[in-house]
């Protein structure tokens, strides 16, 4: 049974174009990419809400850019999402096609057996 509930942003779809309703690890992942695309500051009356990641996109992978954003991810996921525990995040630069893969690990605060996974990967403007 579901613990989670909530709706799909952009609020449209389904087989019925209405809201498409979403559950537990499903929903904490499209909740996931909303603050991992977020700047912090963007979100009226949230103004911690949010990461770096896009702002990053720009700058050079080097290690300590990754380095810097490993954290700023990490301590927004612990900060705004109290569904997950112990949170580890994972960053894959591929320079040769300017592309950045995120990975977030860890488990479902309501069920410490249910491990969480969630992988994705920005393009950078240089890619084709």
């Amino acid at each position: 049974m579901a613990t989670y509930f909530g709706y799909n942003a952009p609020f449209m779809g389904g087989t019925q174009r209405v809201l498409g309703k979403q559950e537990d690890q499903r929903l904490i992942k499209n909740d996931l990419l909303q603050l991992l695309l977020t700047l912090p500051g963007e979100r009226v009356h949230r103004p911690t809400f949010g990461t770096s990641l896009r702002a990053t996109v720009f700058d050079q992978f080097t290690d300590g850019v990754l380095r810097d954003l490993r954290s700023n991810i990490q301590t927004a996921i612990e900060a705004q999402e109290p569904r997950i525990t112990n949170v580890q995040v994972f960053l894959q630069s591929d320079k040769q096609n300017h592309q950045l893969g995120v990975t977030i690990t860890g488990q479902m605060s309501n069920d410490p057996a249910t491990d969480f996974l969630l992988a994705t990967t920005v393009a950078t403007p240089g890619a084709a």
